[in-house]
């Protein structure tokens, strides 16, 4: 307590001998330094400032058991949307708490190998491939739920074997996706969505069903029509180009304040035109030739020959009398060639393969404001400095909206198919005028409100700005106080010289000091004391001024 008592006494007499800026200046430092150390002890004890796996989002339906095992282990947390926030000292126990737990973020590759892995060698075949199943919906779950545009996703999928020798497998499947929020499920992402599920898990495009989580309605309903809203190619081919030609006529209108187009394209119903052309040549070309030669011998008796054994000699084996009877007989040979040419004419066959659905021709519509007509009108038709505007009367708008028209037809007919020859070019461009309604201006915020909302913004930054002010001036009025404002300081000790002789010798040199000494005594005013100074020993005066010079600089 002793110990106590002098500090504050010390404390006190301190203060006491301060001079009133002084103890401003101590007073504010102090609460400075208070809140400064406030704020620091808060900091330290604040609550969780650290997420939980990197920040990543976590499934909704995990996240209570997450927060049911670290609420178990005593873990203070915060729960942020789909993130977990810890105290940087319990992250390590908090991942150990979810572990211990089982609830650890499910990894891709792990989903199937547990499936794999999982079970018995006693278990029944139907019972495995239910286990596969289950995990190829956690994992097609997984990866859709990755998708930056998707809050949650879940994949329920289903298989029927047929029965029988000739048994066929059907397949379906069922996506529920909630869209984030500022997102959509447009039919080109329920497109991306089926091919994935299509090709993940061997079902058909048209098997599957997306159900957007976000509206209650199927994927496709944000009120917008995409190629991807029709399954028939002729029809997908008709709103791609629609949209292609619309957005190259855009492009080359963009000048045009509010502008509206519109593309009717036609397209060629045929999916595929194939021509074939025989052409005869101009000389027959023999192909093949075939040769056949006959040949035909008759024998007979002459009138008057003899008959029985002896005639029929000549045909049977020699004998003596073979000579004299094939002399009488008469012999007849004939002989016939037949030839056979087969002959062509050569042709020349060209075969053509048009594809089909082919843009024929496209009508565009183009809405112009009138608001433009008269805008052009006033910059080609512009009035010496000083007077009126000129009104546009009901001619020149008209005029105007003929050249106007001309124009637009210009740019646009050669962004549409060549028609056939002899038709008016113009024909596929149709501009309208309409009169556009002025639109109300949105109020001015005000300048308190600005001001309020500056200061909402950057309040911080001003407190400190503040703050540095406050302390520079009262820093300076330190520094710069003084007793009055003649230039007297309040309790500065003064010099004084004099010129007695002191008797007293320095008991360590043993010798008298002959030179003046310089005393301290408390002045009533520093003008006064300077003057005495002066008047007694200038020298000395004059050292003392320039010393404190010095050290002022």
């Amino acid at each position: 307590m002793d110990f106590l008592n002098q500090t504050a006494a010390q404390v006190r007499e301190l203060f006491a001998s301060m001079t009133p800026g002084a103890r401003v200046t101590a007073g504010l430092l102090v609460a400075v330094v208070v809140v400064s150390m406030g704020f620091l002890f808060q900091q330290a004890t604040l609550g969780p400032d650290e997420y939980l796996f990197g920040g990543e989002s976590i499934d909704r339906r995990q996240l209570p058991r997450m927060e049911a095992a670290m609420s178990a282990a005593g873990i203070k947390y915060e729960t942020q949307g789909t993130k977990i926030r810890v105290s940087p000292g319990d992250k390590n126990a908090a991942i150990a708490a979810i572990a211990d737990a089982g609830e650890l973020p499910p990894e891709f590759h792990k989903i199937m190998d547990d499936a794999i892995n999982g079970g018995s060698l006693f278990d029944f075949r139907d019972t495995k491939l239910q286990r596969m199943r289950a995990a190829r919906e956690a994992q097609a779950s997984l990866i859709l739920g990755d998708f930056p545009w998707v809050e949650k996703a879940d994949v329920i999928f289903n298989e029927r074997q047929g029965s029988g020798l000739h048994a066929s497998r059907h397949a379906t499947a069922a996506v529920s996706i909630l869209p984030a929020v500022g997102e959509s499920l447009s039919s080109q992402r329920a497109r991306v969505v089926k091919e994935f599920i299509s090709k993940a898990c061997d079902v058909a495009i048209e098997d599957i069903a997306i159900t957007n989580l976000g509206n209650d309605t199927l994927a496709g309903g944000d009120g917008g029509i995409s190629p991807d809203d029709f399954d028939h190619p002729l029809y997908r081919l008709r709103a791609m180009e629609a949209d292609r030609v619309r957005q190259t006529i855009m492009r080359n209108l963009a000048f045009i304040p509010g502008v509206l187009v519109q593309v009717n394209p036609r397209i060629d119903p045929k999916s595929e035109q194939r021509v074939v052309e025989v052409t005869p040549e101009k000389e027959s070309v023999a192909l093949s030739k075939k040769t056949q030669t006959q040949e035909e011998s008759h024998t007979s008796g002459g009138a008057g020959s003899r008959v029985g054994v002896e005639a029929q000699a000549a045909q049977g084996p020699p004998s003596a009398n073979r000579d004299e009877v094939v002399s009488a007989q008469d012999q007849t040979t004939k002989k016939s060639e037949t030839t056979d040419i087969a002959s062509g004419v050569g042709t020349r066959r060209m075969e053509t393969v048009t594809s089909g659905f082919a843009l024929e021709e496209a009508e565009a519509s183009v809405v112009v404001p009138i608001s433009y007509v008269k805008a052009v009108f006033r910059e080609r038709n512009q009035t010496p400095e000083g007077e009126a505007p000129k009104e546009i009367d009901a001619n020149q708008l008209e005029q105007m909206q003929t050249t106007i028209r001309s124009e637009i037809e210009g740019i646009v007919e050669p962004l549409l198919p060549k028609l056939a020859l002899g038709e008016n070019d113009f024909k596929q461009v149709k501009v309208n005028f309409v009169t556009d309604l002025p639109q109300a201006e949105l109020p001015t915020p005000s300048l308190a409100t600005n001001a309020l909302g500056m200061l909402g913004t950057h309040a911080n930054t001003l407190a400190m700005l503040g703050l540095a002010v406050a302390g520079l001036v009262m820093l300076r009025s330190m520094v710069t106080s003084s007793g009055g404002k003649d230039g007297s300081a309040q309790g500065i000790p003064a010099l004084k010289i004099e010129n007695d002789q002191y008797a007293e010798s320095d008991a360590q040199d043993g010798e008298d000091s002959q030179r003046p000494k310089l005393k301290l005594r408390k002045a009533d005013t520093l003008k006064g004391d300077l003057s005495d100074m002066v008047a007694s020993d200038p020298d000395a005066a004059a050292a003392i001024l320039r010393s404190w010079i010095n050290n002022a600089a």
